[in-house]
C-alpha cells in the first residue's frame, strides 16, 4: 500500500510528457516514394522545441508531437527546404506529401 501511494505521489510531482499526437505519413517524388528526407514539425506553444523524423525507404516517416494545434512541418530534402502548415490534435494524424524540387525551392503538396 505505502509503495502504491509513493509511486502515485511520484507520478503527480514528476509527470511524464506524453504526445499529444502522432503525425505520420509519406513523402514521394514523381509518385515515387523518397528515403532520407528530414522531417522537422515545430509549434508556435513551444518554437524551441522541434520533433524530427527521417523518411525510410518507403518515403514513411511518424513524429511525436506534445503540442497540440497549428504546426509547421518543414520537409528537407537534397538540401532545400519546404514547409507548410499541419494541425496536431489528440489523435493520429496523417499527412501525405508530393515535394517537388526545383531551383527556387521545394515546395510540398498534401496529397
Amino acid at each position: 500500500m505505502r509503495r502504491t501511494a509513493g509511486l502515485l505521489v511520484l507520478l503527480t510531482i514528476f509527470p511524464w510528457s506524453t504526445p499529444a499526437a502522432q503525425i505520420l505519413g509519406t513523402i514521394r517524388e514523381n509518385g515515387r516514394p523518397v528515403a532520407g528526407v528530414n522531417i522537422e514539425v515545430s509549434c508556435p506553444a513551444n518554437p524551441s522545441d522541434v520533433h524530427r523524423a527521417t523518411t525510410d525507404q518507403y518515403g514513411a516517416y511518424s513524429v511525436n508531437v506534445t503540442e497540440k494545434g497549428k504546426c509547421t512541418f518543414t520537409a528537407i530534402y537534397s538540401g532545400q527546404r519546404a514547409s507548410t502548415d499541419v494541425f496536431s490534435y489528440a489523435d493520429l494524424v496523417r499527412a501525405d506529401f508530393d515535394i517537388t524540387r526545383s531551383p527556387g525551392g521545394a515546395t510540398l503538396k498534401r496529397r
